[in-house]
This record gives structure tokens, sequence and C-alpha cells, in this order.
């Protein structure tokens, strides 16, 4: 993966960021192809990686308040 430096916008300010290309996601029994990255450095961000809408919008997507879930199916 080749990754291009920017400068994004965050709750903490400005942050410096790579963009990159992964050639596959998977997640569970789902998998996407060539699906645009963005690593952040924010040292007041600290929480998990997200999957980000370059992933997420190739799916269904439902969310269940009631058991803390996301759903995903093939679209």
């Amino acid at each position: 993966m080749i990754l291009a430096s920017n400068g994004v916008g965050t709750v903490a300010g400005a942050a410096p960021i790579a963009v990159g290309m992964l050639r596959s996601v998977r997640v569970g029994a789902l998998s996407a192809d060539n699906v645009t990255v963005s690593f952040v450095e924010d040292q007041d961000l600290h929480r998990p990686t997200l999957l980000g809408m370059s992933f997420l919008q190739r799916f269904r997507m439902t969310i269940d308040n009631d058991r803390n879930e996301l759903i995903l199916l093939p679209k």
C-alpha cells in the first residue's frame, strides 16, 4: 500500500493523516476490495480503529440498539 500525506480537521484541531488503498478488508464473512483508508495521527483519539464509509457503503447496514450491534448484509 502506498500512502499519501494530508491533513484533516478533528475535534482537537488539525491532525496529519496518511491516505491509502487496501486490497481487501474482511469483517466476518463479508469482504470488500480496494478500500480507501485514512490513518489519523491524533493523540486525543484514544479509540479503537473505525470502519469508515469507504467500507460500510458497500453493504446494507442495520443498527440493533438493543443488542448494541451493527448488522452488515450484501447489497
